[in-house]
């Protein structure tokens, strides 16, 4: 069974594990955001980031999770890019 890196939040009162983003959570709802799409940014078994897309609650679905996750490898290059740059 494949298991998604990528996670779906909710960040309404209907968002169960998010506890630990309280503050966070709190900034999040101001901007009226209530979906929440996070995707780790891997590389070698490191995580180099993580892409943070945000917008109205029942804004996405499972597709735009797909979609979200097809960016992670672009921002892969990118961000071994800046590391080099910062060296």
């Amino acid at each position: 069974m494949h298991r998604r890196a990528a996670a779906l939040l909710r960040a309404g009162p209907r968002g169960g594990g998010a506890g630990a983003l309280r503050r966070p959570r709190n900034l999040i709802e101001g901007l009226g955001c209530g979906s929440i799409i996070n995707v780790p940014v891997i590389a070698d078994g490191r995580t180099l980031g993580v892409l943070n897309i945000l917008d109205a609650e029942a804004t996405y679905d499972d597709d735009a999770v797909v979609v979200a996750e097809s960016l992670a490898p672009p921002a892969v290059s990118a961000l071994l890019n800046l590391e080099k740059e910062n060296r």
